[in-house]
């Protein structure tokens, strides 16, 4: 299980912590809920499957079945706006509004689901402790 805590949103991009079971795997970093037309994934349980990305020329790791949404990613990026509505993972976090190592962070995780996603349906769960 994928769990993304949300710690913080300050308008501008949202910051959390994302572990795979108790393991912590990286600083996060997304849209604002208030971005109009990017927002954050709503809060709940959602189904994870590999996808290909054009922009990134890999299988990236989608998460699906959000409602009005399609494409939604975990991906390198530094700040929010890198984003449009997808998840960054970063290996540090500098501020609220940036993360570093990202490329490093999601190929590690990417590397850790490998055996988790052909085991069977993986999820992502996001608690929302941000505003």
């Amino acid at each position: 299980m994928v769990t993304l805590i949300r710690e913080g949103d300050d308008g501008l991009q949202c910051w959390g912590r994302l572990y795979l079971g108790s393991e912590f795997m990286g600083y996060t970093l997304e849209p604002s809920k208030k971005h109009p037309s990017h927002p954050r994934i709503i809060e709940g349980r959602w189904p994870l499957r590999w996808r290909y990305s054009p922009r990134f020329q890999k299988e990236l790791i989608e998460i699906y079945n959000v409602p009005g949404r399609k494409y939604l990613m975990f991906h390198p990026l530094n700040r929010a706006t890198d984003s449009q509505g997808c998840i960054g993972i970063g290996k540090t976090r500098i501020s609220h509004g940036f993360i570093a190592s990202s490329r490093d962070a999601v190929d590690a995780f990417n590397l850790r689901m490998q055996k988790h996603m052909q085991a069977g349906e993986c999820f992502l769960s996001i608690i929302d402790l941000a505003s």
